[in-house]
């Protein structure tokens, strides 16, 4: 579930989307059941699965739902992103740099520190000396 809540899913929207993907055609309350939910909080979840296109409603009288296939959500998912990403990209070039700056801060990420080094790499012209373990060295490759 931690995996779609990065997506920008809720906790129980994740849970779900999961059921359904298991279980459909369901309806909420079954869905409900399912995961252990109050249906109406289920309900809620899924209006606003429904609103971004993440299940089909059968408007039928028994209102089954249907997951949309993970291939499909995914694709959709990565279109976003890079359209997104494209957007502030094209932004943050138009920002000017205030430049470099001397002083000494924290990154508290192992991911940070391995995006800086990258960078800095990067940006060096004839050499460039690492001393670090074997593991973060794969990573800077």
């Amino acid at each position: 579930m931690e995996t779609l809540v990065a997506l920008g899913f809720t906790g129980l929207e994740a849970e779900v989307y999961a059921a359904l993907v298991e279980e459909a055609p369901a309806t909420a309350y079954r869905i409900a059941q399912v995961i252990g939910k109050a249906a109406a909080n289920v309900y809620k979840a899924v209006e606003s699965l429904e609103r971004r296109g993440v299940i089909a409603v059968d408007d039928g009288d028994s209102r089954r739902l249907r997951a949309v296939a993970p291939v499909e959500l995914l694709a959709r998912v990565e279109r976003d992103f890079e359209r997104a990403h494209g957007r502030a990209q094209r932004a943050l070039t138009r920002l000017r740099s205030a430049g470099d700056d001397e002083r000494v801060y924290s990154l508290p990420e192992r991911e940070q520190v391995i995006e800086r080094a990258r960078a800095m790499l990067l940006r060096a012209e004839q050499l460039a000396l690492v001393d670090v373990f074997p593991e973060p060295l794969e990573e800077l490759r």
